[in-house]
């Protein structure tokens, strides 16, 4: 999917609330996290660690307990790679004027300007740009005329450089700015893959974890699946998530755990991203909420209540597919507004890859999202 936007200035406030709210301050309470059992893993067990529930690259200070070897091979393939996608989104959402450098997103590359590339960083006033690596300027004849680095140590060692190699008499390497970005479009091709459906599995398993459910989630296929060994149905919230919005802070990572007879979580990145985890189902009906505030820190862990059932068709047509897109889209700049940005973003849909079309056969123009290893006849 790749999000197109531009931007007008605005500004407004932001209003929030969680019913049956809970705040907890360091670590998890004692009893979420006394026995030593990997939700992740059968024993024989490494050694345990802190594993965040909301990862660090996010932001995320709450913890719980976790093998060592479950923990490191997470961070090395799915979530690691889930990490370089959202730190882009983060970056796209603070061109929008806001402050999401609490734990700064790097978007490497991301603009060419007069032949030289420029990272994007989440700063304080939104987006920044910086060289992405030094650029040295050279005569028609070879000769080294000049350059420019990212900072001033920087440009007077390459300077000095060039002058002891004998390249240069003189050159003048300067040190670019780096300024809030401003005036411009961004593009960002955003994936819901496989990683980002781990990556949400684990957020949800975690977050069950946290609230005293590790047999669920150990008796059920979900290990396997995070260790790439088995498949799991998450795909994207094809699904009404609307009371979920009424629950959490604008922007704010949200996971969503209703257990019952139909058991299930919803888990929103960035408040807009929203993707559909199914659980074993359980006895007793519970809801429980987390959600990670990106702007001030805040992280929340409560009881709400149950919303009801949610269910994802395994089969939808493009039109449906692009409606429910453009109103991530929309939630997103909503959100992006109530949370006070200077600018108004206009997101839409550009290119959309709805994987590979189901045969003629089933139905015309009806594609299967996200499944594109389903068998065609």
């Amino acid at each position: 999917m790749c999000v197109n936007s531009t931007l007008a200035p605005r500004g407004t406030s932001v209003h929030h609330r969680m019913r049956n709210r809970f705040r907890y301050s360091g670590q998890m309470t004692p009893e979420w996290v006394s026995d030593e059992q990997c939700p992740y893993c059968e024993p024989p067990y490494s050694n345990f660690t802190d594993d965040h529930i909301f990862p660090q690259f996010l932001g995320g200070r709450r913890v719980i307990r976790v093998c060592k070897r479950c923990n490191s091979a997470f961070g090395h393939s799915f979530e690691g790679r889930a990490s370089q996608q959202l730190k882009r989104v983060q970056v796209f959402i603070s061109h929008f004027g806001l402050d999401l450098s609490r734990n700064s997103g790097l978007w490497p590359s991301a603009l060419a300007i007069e032949g030289a590339e420029y990272d994007l960083t989440s700063g304080p006033a939104g987006a920044q740009y910086r060289l992405s690596k030094p650029v040295i300027q050279r005569s028609p004849e070879g000769l080294v005329i000049g350059g420019k680095a990212r900072s001033k140590s920087e440009a007077n060692k390459i300077a000095r450089g060039i002058v002891e190699s004998g390249n240069a008499k003189e050159v003048e390497i300067w040190a670019e700015e780096t300024p809030v970005l401003e005036d411009i479009k961004l593009d960002i091709a955003g994936t819901f893959d496989e990683d980002l459906f781990r990556f949400a599995t684990k957020l949800s398993a975690a977050v069950l974890a946290a609230f005293g459910y590790r047999e669920l989630i150990a008796r059920s296929q979900i290990p396997s699946y995070l260790h790439e060994k088995t498949k799991w149905p998450t795909s994207v919230a094809f699904c009404d998530v609307e009371p979920l919005h009424k629950l959490k802070p604008p922007l704010a990572h949200t996971v969503y755990v209703e257990l019952g007879q139909v058991s299930y979580s919803i888990v929103l990145i960035f408040g807009y991203m929203k993707l559909f985890v199914p659980l074993p189902r359980f006895p007793q009906a519970r809801g429980m909420l987390a959600s990670l505030d990106p702007i001030t820190g805040e992280e929340n862990f409560g009881d709400v209540d149950p919303i009801g059932p949610r269910a994802v068709p395994s089969v939808i047509q493009q039109s449906f597919a692009n409606s429910h897109l453009q109103g991530m889209l929309d939630i997103l700049a909503d959100d992006a507004v109530n949370r006070g940005a200077r600018k108004i973003p206009q997101l839409y849909v550009g290119a959309l890859d709805l994987g590979a079309p189901m045969p003629e056969w089933w139905t015309n123009s009806t594609v299967r999202y996200m499944f594109p290893n389903f068998p065609v006849k």
